[in-house]
């Protein structure tokens, strides 16, 4: 759908295949105007001004009626299952960064064993030399 106008009967097939795989696998394409905006490749603002976003929420709401699910509770589930993965991805970064610390530790520590100054392991690199004449001759 990118680079050529959005037409409203093209994005209504277009959401009738995605309301299929919504179906099939509600989990990975969760029924919003955004998610639905987003696969279809357009701004969500092009379905509210078509007035598709009323045929999101009512495909939302009928798939989730089958379910016995409210639209405000899948919401609240996938909300829920958004912040879980981002708690994970949390525990995983402090675990990276609780190892990386050990391993600085360690480089000092072993520095201070062999009798450096710690403080010269943290100095940034000084600049490379760029005035150094060419050793190589130049190739025509």
């Amino acid at each position: 759908m990118k680079g050529k106008p959005a037409q409203p009967a093209d994005l209504r097939e277009e959401m009738k295949s995605f309301f299929a795989l919504a179906e099939e696998n509600p989990e990975a394409y969760p029924l919003t105007v955004t998610s639905v905006a987003k696969h279809l490749g357009v701004d969500r603002t092009v379905l509210i001004r078509h007035g598709l976003n009323e045929e999101v929420k009512e495909e939302a709401a009928r798939q989730a009626g089958e379910r016995n699910v409210s639209p405000k509770a899948a919401e609240r589930r996938q909300y829920a299952d958004q912040l879980r993965s981002l708690e994970e991805k949390l525990q995983q970064a402090e675990l990276r960064n609780r190892e990386l610390l050990g391993r600085i530790q360690l480089a000092e520590y072993n520095a201070r064993v062999e009798g450096w100054d710690t403080t010269k392991l943290w100095r940034p690199m000084p600049p490379t030399e760029r005035s150094a004449p060419r050793t190589h001759p130049r190739r025509r």
